[in-house]
């Protein structure tokens, strides 16, 4: 039997229909592509291992963040910093930026920053999004309070025999007695001469006790802050009997 051309081109547009679709079954439905996690698209991404730290005044703490890829664009970079740093407080992210999934540490120090608790911010940014995760920092008192006047000073002392003079002196605690400091270079500036003091934290008293370094006796007694020490003290030999009144400020 001979087909007419119209009825044929219809016979094969119905044939094709049913070899595509198939006989009495519904078309299987799309997969999403990249077993569920669109490869392009928004990012969508979470930050996990946040967490209150604690430290003393002079210290330092870390925390290990997982920035993890939840879905969307690969390549999208995400970039971590700290909010609502006090003053004296800084914050260390050894991989600031990169594309996820990442770890960072994030450290956090302390410089005689004073005692409470301090609510900063952990932020990440990408393109699309700015997310915020808060944590606690505890700021905790010194285990050894000499650790609070460690540093390097400008000495400014008015003697009277020498007249006023300036120094560097630099302030480092005793290893093994609590609150005791070596003052390298007090009235001289010359960091051989190592001399001792004590600190008393509940009334931020300095104390000279007398002692003779190099045929110089030393004593003398004053107060101290974070930044500043003030005393007054006498510098005997032989020879002078010299008495002092000295401010050291702490190098900024």
């Amino acid at each position: 039997m001979k087909i007419a051309p119209a009825r044929y081109s219809f016979f094969l547009i119905a044939l094709s229909l049913v070899t595509l679709f198939g006989c009495g079954k519904d078309p299987e439905p799309l997969k999403p592509i990249g077993g569920g996690q669109n490869p392009g698209g928004t990012l969508e991404y979470s930050v996990i291992g946040v967490k209150d730290i604690s430290m003393e005044r002079v210290g330092e703490a870390t925390m290990q963040v997982n920035v993890e890829r939840v879905s969307g664009d690969k390549n999208t970079e995400i970039q971590l910093l700290v909010a609502d740093l006090p003053p004296g407080m800084k914050a260390y992210i050894d991989v600031q930026k990169s594309a996820p999934s990442f770890i960072s540490f994030v450290t956090i120090s302390s410089e005689r920053v004073l005692e409470g608790s301090y609510k900063l911010s952990l932020v990440s940014s990408a393109k699309n999004a700015v997310k915020s995760v808060p944590f606690v920092v505890k700021v905790l008192p010194y285990t050894n309070h000499s650790q609070g006047v460690k540093g390097e000073y400008i000495e400014t002392h008015k003697c009277s025999a020498d007249g006023e003079k300036t120094v560097t002196v630099t302030i480092i605690p005793d290893q093994s007695i609590e609150n005791k400091v070596i003052m390298r270079g007090f009235w001289s500036g010359t960091q051989i001469n190592e001399v001792v003091a004590f600190i008393e934290p509940a009334s931020h008293t300095i104390t000279i006790p007398e002692q003779t370094l190099y045929d110089v006796t030393y004593k003398g007694s004053g107060t101290y802050t974070d930044d500043q020490i003030t005393v007054n003290y006498s510098a005997k030999t032989q020879i002078f009997d010299e008495t002092c009144t000295a401010v050291l400020n702490r190098k900024k």
